[in-house]
């Protein structure tokens, strides 16, 4: 007759912490592979879809850095940058786009080379399915160790079938409901333009020069987006929009429609114009902006919007910014917190 030997009670509870241990093991990879494990809590949102034929745009608080969510009527989506690519940033970016539905970002448009427009977007491209990426034309990928990482995964979402186009000047999307467009920089071709002198010499001043300007129209509701743009840029903008110089797509853009203006460069000094602002005569200025070293926003920059009447709001304050504008009527805004 065999005896049995009985298990330990030490042994005993070495097999099920090494079974627990197996288990949990297994069920983070199996998680992993349909949700990242260091983003879980970003895919455990409530739904907050936008209404068919309503235009919604979110300013996400995404500290001092860029990020702009654009939901057309159509159901079509545009992403503008992507925040500075730290971890809690790219927690709320892809929060915000789990929240609202998106699985695949129709538009995604990377404005400048800088970490604090780019930094989150390589995650993005690596979560989220991509149709169409406007980047700048830059010659040196690796200006930037934030561009380097977006460029690298630009190139693996090519296998998926992403098109990769450029911001510049009439490049965009004209649907009959809508359309966004690039204003600046100048085309890649121009041997004197922004993209010229960027790749020559990677300065401060050329990076942000190069960086997109971009118009959003979508019924009563016009959007001007400024980038990073020092005040010299800004006014050769101006000068355009005054002589009816901003022709694309067959069409005139006229800057004195613009209801809400994206404030240039964070509100820095560098990028004070209130000759701009007083041309465009906002309804309202948007100032995305965290804690940072460089005095953002400027007093200065500040009267030049205030000066114009626009009502200022800013992701410092304010939080999160959402536009919303419901059958081509006139937007209403709302803030995160007072």
């Amino acid at each position: 007759m065999i005896q049995r030997k009985k298990l330990s009670k030490k042994l005993l509870i070495l097999i099920i912490t090494a079974c627990f241990i197996a288990v949990f093991a297994a069920a983070i990879l199996i998680t992993n592979a349909f949700i990242p494990v260091k983003y879980l809590s970003a895919y455990c949102v409530a739904a907050d879809k936008n209404k068919q034929g309503d235009l919604r745009v979110t300013f996400l608080n995404v500290g001092h850095g860029d990020c702009t969510l654009v939901e057309f009527p159509d159901g079509k989506t545009l992403l503008i940058d992507g925040g500075n690519g730290r971890y809690t940033t790219n927690l709320s970016v892809l929060r915000l786009l789990n929240c609202r539905g998106v699985d695949k970002i129709d538009y995604l448009v990377c404005t400048s080379v800088r970490g604090e427009n780019c930094g989150g977007l390589a995650e993005v491209l690596k979560y989220k399915s991509v149709g169409t990426v406007y980047m700048p034309y830059c010659t040196n990928t690796n200006i930037t160790g934030d561009y380097r990482s977006f460029c690298e995964a630009v190139k693996a979402s090519l296998q998926n079938g992403t098109e990769v186009k450029y911001c510049e000047y009439g490049e965009g999307v004209f649907e009959s409901g809508y359309s966004f467009c690039f204003l600046a920089p100048s085309v890649r071709s121009n041997p004197e333009g922004e993209y010229a002198a960027l790749n020559k010499s990677p300065s401060n001043a050329n990076i942000s020069n190069a960086s997109a300007v971009m118009w959003i129209e979508c019924g009563k509701t016009r959007l001007l987006f400024l980038g990073n743009l020092l005040t010299d840029k800004l006014n050769s903008l101006l000068n355009a929009g005054k002589n009816g110089m901003l022709e694309i797509n067959g069409k005139t853009v006229d800057l004195r429609l613009c209801n809400i203006v994206k404030v240039a460069n964070h509100g820095d000094k560098a990028s004070a114009c209130a000759e701009l602002y007083d041309f465009i005569l906002a309804e309202a200025a948007i100032i995305s902006v965290g804690e940072n070293a460089r005095g953002c926003p400027a007093n200065s920059v500040i009267s030049d919007v205030t000066s114009a009447n626009a009502e200022l709001y800013r992701t410092d304050f304010n939080g999160t910014v959402t536009v919303k504008s419901g059958g081509g009527e006139k937007a209403e805004i709302f803030k995160e917190k007072e």
